[in-house]
C-alpha cells in the first residue's frame, strides 16, 4: 500500500499547524459551545475517493451517519461529513488524530460550527465518542475516541495517547465510565448554561 502525501499547499500546513500548536484538548464546556449539533448516530456508509485540484491531489472520505438521538441543536435524521484521508486501492492518505469510523458504529459526536476544516468533528477525535457495553451490563456506556472509557466530563480535556498499548492499559483502569444517559444529560446541561446569559 503506498502512503498518498498531502500535495495541498493549505493542507499540509494546515496539518502541520494543527499538531504543532492548534490540537488543544477542550474542556467540556468549550466542546459543547463549539458544537453546531450534537447527536448520537450510527454509521450508515462511508466511501473514500482521490479529489484532484490541477495536478495536485488527495483523499477524502465521506461518512453517511444516521441520527439515533439528537442531543443539542438542529439535527438532521441522516447527514454526510467528509474527513481528509482514507484509502482508495492500494493509495492511503492518514492525518494524524482523524477519527476512524466502521459502518455500524456508534458513537456520539459533536459537528463543528465552521465549514472547510479538514475534520468537521470538534478539534478532531476529541469530538467523537464511542457508545459500546460490556459483559456486565447491556447499560450503553462512553468512551473517548482511543476507546478509553470516560469516567467523568472533566476527562475530556485530558490528551490522548496515540500509543495503543498506553490506551489499553488506561482503558483496564476505568471502573466506572458515564452511561450514554449521563453524558447526553450533561451535554444538555451545559448547553442550557451556555444559552442563557448570567445576570450580574
Amino acid at each position: 500500500m503506498h502512503a498518498l502525501r498531502l500535495f495541498f499547499v493549505a493542507v499540509t500546513f494546515a496539518v502541520a499547524s494543527l499538531h504543532a500548536t492548534s490540537v488543544r484538548p477542550p474542556t467540556f464546556p468549550q466542546l459543547v459551545a463549539r458544537a453546531e449539533f450534537v447527536a448520537e448516530t450510527t454509521v450508515k456508509s462511508q466511501r473514500s475517493e482521490i479529489v484532484r485540484t490541477g495536478t495536485d491531489r488527495a483523499i477524502v472520505t465521506t461518512v453517511t451517519f444516521t441520527t439515533l438521538t439528537a442531543i443539542n441543536g438542529p439535527v438532521p435524521t441522516e447527514f454526510s461529513l467528509e474527513f481528509m484521508g482514507g484509502t482508495v486501492g492500494e493509495e492511503a492518505m492518514e492525518v494524524e488524530g482523524m477519527p476512524q469510523f466502521a459502518i455500524g458504529q456508534r458513537d456520539v459526536i459533536f459537528v463543528e460550527k465552521r465549514a472547510g476544516q479538514l475534520c468537521p468533528l470538534v478539534t478532531l477525535g476529541y469530538g467523537r465518542y464511542r457508545v459500546y457495553t460490556d459483559a456486565t451490563s447491556a447499560t450503553p456506556l462512553i468512551a473517548r475516541d482511543n476507546g478509553v472509557p470516560l469516567e467523568d466530563i472533566a476527562e475530556v480535556n485530558l490528551p490522548m495517547p496515540e500509543s495503543a498499548a498506553l490506551s489499553s492499559a488506561l482503558a483496564r483502569q476505568k471502573r466506572r465510565p458515564l452511561t450514554l444517559a449521563a453524558f447526553t444529560a450533561r451535554i444538555r446541561e451545559t448547553a442550557t448554561e451556555i444559552a442563557v446569559p448570567h445576570l450580574p
